[in-house]
This record gives C-alpha cells, structure tokens and sequence, in this order.
C-alpha cells in the first residue's frame, strides 16, 4: 500500500472533520498571534508609564 496515497485521499473522504481540523488549526494560530500582539502592546504600555512617571530601569 502507498501510504503517501493514502494519506493524501483520507482528508478527502470525511470532508466535514478535514475543515473543522482546519478551522481549529486557524483559530490556534489568530490566537497565539493575538495574545502576542497584546502582549507587546502591554509591555509597551507599562514601560511608557513608568518613563512618564520618571522612573529609570
């Protein structure tokens, strides 16, 4: 058996739980980029706060 055939045809033959994996995988990854972003954004925030405060790290 050619397993290389096989994995490619095995999506295809349950279309709804190939999406569905597809759609999660998606949504983990705008995840992981958001909190990323807000992560930054926060780090950010709090260190131009404590210069505007006249605070030196």
């Amino acid at each position: 058996m050619n397993f290389l055939k096989f994995i490619i045809k095995n999506p295809f033959r349950r279309k709804n739980s190939a999406i569905l994996s597809l759609v999660g995988i998606a949504i983990g990854i705008i995840v992981i980029v958001a909190l990323g972003g807000i992560t930054n954004g926060l780090t950010n925030s709090f260190e131009n706060s404590l210069h505007a405060g006249g605070a030196d790290f």
